[in-house]
């Protein structure tokens, strides 16, 4: 079955939210949830706040780790645990 990306724009719509409360805070890092389209999948990256905009900019998904996506195009978009 193919996904129609739902899960992965709500995803997505998460992190931004997730993004604009932690830089309210002035953290320098935050969890944000896998966009992958997995329908089940609910893991989450840690990630350096820049690392997350220079992600968007360059209009990427945050991607757990073995969860790559279609849309990939560099493997720079993918970030690993960092606890």
């Amino acid at each position: 079955m193919e996904s129609d990306g739902t899960k992965q724009r709500v995803s997505r719509l998460v992190n931004d939210r997730v993004y604009q409360v932690l830089l309210g805070f002035a953290a320098d890092d935050g969890e944000f949830l896998c966009e992958c389209e997995g329908s089940s999948c609910v893991e989450e990256v840690s990630m350096r706040l820049s690392e997350y905009v220079r992600l968007r900019d360059r209009e990427e998904f945050v991607y757990a780790p073995g969860h790559d996506g279609p849309r990939q195009r560099d493997p720079v978009a993918r970030f690993t645990d960092r606890s």
